[in-house]
């Protein structure tokens, strides 16, 4: 999928009016000056994030996807699993927000009953944020100690898991 010629505020727009897809699909983006937001850097800066304890253990490469009809997903190579493993504990309270772009219309009236857990996920560590009804709106885990993913969905991070766990393996 390409999205052509992007403002910050054009691309949330678009990312959120994407056509139903099948199976997992990679999505490119170009801002409007022409340029490919291409690297970990370019995108946290494209979109004014402000993880700038984690962006700065991130490498240059980064994938946004989508899986299936809706659910987004980003995929980061770290160069320090400890540092961007305590980047992401200092982020957690601005991710939902600064990320707000890959997940559903939150009710805001629901806000205080969500909070940050940790889970077992296909036998990896994850993070969550969920409420006490089972409802559950953000999800990060490492694939191993170079490869962070965020999303908002139990089931993409159990599909980027297994197609990571079958990956070819070579010494």
């Amino acid at each position: 999928i390409v999205l052509a010629n992007m403002s910050s505020e054009s691309f949330v727009t678009e990312i959120k009016n994407l056509p139903a897809q099948n199976g997992i699909s990679i999505i490119n983006i170009t801002n409007n000056q022409g340029n490919q937001i291409n690297t970990s850097s370019s995108f946290f800066d494209f979109l004014n994030i402000r993880a700038r304890t984690v962006t700065r253990y991130l490498d240059k490469n980064f994938v946004l996807g989508v899986n299936g009809e809706d659910s987004l997903f980003l995929i980061f190579e770290t160069s320090d699993f400890g540092a961007t493993f305590s980047g992401m504990l200092d982020w957690e309270k601005y991710l939902e927000e600064d990320l707000s772009f890959m997940f559903k219309t939150r009710d805001v009236a629901d806000d205080s009953s969500f909070s940050w857990k940790d889970a077992i996920i296909k036998n990896k560590d994850a993070r969550i944020l969920s409420n006490n009804k089972g409802d559950s709106r953000v999800y990060y885990s490492f694939l191993d100690k170079n490869t962070l993913v965020i999303t908002s969905s139990e089931k993409t991070l159990t599909d980027i898991f297994s197609s990571f766990a079958s990956k070819p393996f070579v010494r």
